[in-house]
């Protein structure tokens, strides 16, 4: 459960990350994708807690896991297309700003610097 516990925290992260720093100046310009990117972070949240459950009562199953990872990976290619299609016109400086000095705080962190990476073509 220790795995799953550090996975858990990694996703977290990433998603803190992106509604700390992405998703509100992303509900300016586009609310429906940032309604979208929310709802689907919930969903992944409750997937974690679903699956680390089960392997607390060891009935872990494939089909939940290979489900997960599916949804996991749509998820991901949906985030990469809206935040790298225009997020230069949607943060202002004082959020790029931000994001650039959470990006290299966050190189510096292991169980985060694996979030940076969708924040890494979205700033100079």
């Amino acid at each position: 459960t220790r795995l799953v516990s550090d996975w858990s925290s990694d996703v977290c992260s990433s998603d803190l990350a992106e509604e700390t720093f992405m998703v509100p100046a992303l509900g300016r310009a586009r609310p429906r994708d940032a309604r979208a990117i929310l709802a689907e972070h919930r969903l992944i949240r409750e997937r974690v807690a679903e699956i680390g459950a089960s392997i607390g009562r060891r009935e872990m199953c494939a089909d939940l896991v290979r489900d997960f990872i599916a949804e996991l990976d749509a998820h991901a290619r949906q985030e990469e297309k809206i935040f790298h299609t225009g997020a230069e016109n949607w943060l202002d400086d004082q959020e790029r700003a931000l994001l650039i000095a959470y990006r290299d705080g966050a190189r510096s962190d292991s169980s985060v610097a694996s979030s940076s990476s969708t924040f890494t073509g979205l700033v100079r």
